[in-house]
């Protein structure tokens, strides 16, 4: 046994409209000879074949009525079939939309094509290779800063004993000056580079003393301990020019001279005696 399939509902919606019309001809076609309203109770079905009859009856008495209602049925299916197609178009229009925004927000998420949103920094968004003679330079600042660049603070002298300084200025310290003075580092391979041999060095001090104690803020009585010292470096210097005109410079017999101060601090006791207050 074969399932019933139902119509679909603009078939019922189809029909209600076609007998509604109907009823309206029925209703308001007038008769051309006496111009009154048509009545014919024959068209009223109550049986199939009273229904057959009455609709030959009317289509060969009324054509002008029957091409109105085929005029009609045309007109309906063809606004069906266009609302079909504006509604497949509208989906397709819907979709697409929605497959261009999904696209954009992949695209957007990744980063890639610079599609994002905020501030951009350009073409400085992208990696820029760098030197490591700047990473050198920071990491050597840094190095400065804390072996050499801060004072120490030291005990109190020896009372009766030699006021000496004992910390003469290391190579290291002294190489790292003369870099600052005449530096050799940050050249071009082959275009400009010079290179620095057979270093030497000789230290002299030039003035030790010390200071009368006093009052320093944020660290109290102390005493300034002054050392200078002269630092001569005798070395060879060889400089390569590679353009325009490639040529060497040797110089065998350079010289440097630099002044280095270690001064420090020496704690001492109160400066000026005073009296506790009673609390």
């Amino acid at each position: 046994m074969k399932p019933i399939v139902e119509p679909p509902r603009w078939v019922f919606s189809l029909t209600d409209r076609i007998s509604g019309k109907i009823r309206f001809i029925r209703k308001t076609v007038t008769d051309s000879h006496d111009n009154k309203p048509w009545k014919d109770n024959s068209f009223v079905v109550r049986s199939p074949e009273n229904a057959t009859n009455g609709l030959v009856a009317f289509r060969e008495n009324h054509p002008t009525q029957v091409a109105r209602m085929s005029n009609l049925r045309q007109t309906t299916s063809s606004h069906l079939t266009n609302s079909v197609r504006d509604r497949s178009k509208q989906t397709g229009l819907l979709t697409r939309s929605l497959v261009v925004l999904v696209a954009f927000s992949a695209i957007s998420t990744t980063g890639c094509f610079g599609v994002r949103n905020g501030f951009s920094l350009g073409f400085l968004s992208y990696p820029i290779p760098v030197s490591p003679f700047f990473q050198r330079k920071q990491e050597e600042k840094f190095y400065r800063k804390e072996v050499y660049d801060r004072v120490p603070i030291l005990g109190p002298t020896t009372a009766g004993g030699p006021i000496k300084a004992l910390d003469p200025p290391s190579d290291d310290e002294i190489m790292l000056a003369l870099e600052d003075a005449r530096p050799t580092n940050g050249g071009i391979p082959l275009l400009y580079e010079r290179q620095r041999n057979n270093v030497r060095i000789i230290k002299e001090k030039i003035a030790d003393y010390i200071d009368p104690p006093r009052f320093y803020p944020l660290i109290g009585p102390a005493q300034l301990h002054h050392a200078h010292y002269k630092c001569t470096i005798y070395f060879d210097e060889r400089t390569t020019v590679g353009y325009p005109v490639p040529h060497t410079l040797h110089d065998r017999e350079s010289q440097e001279v630099i002044y280095i101060d270690h001064n420090h601090f020496h704690m001492v006791g109160d400066v000026d005696p005073y009296t506790t207050p009673n609390l």
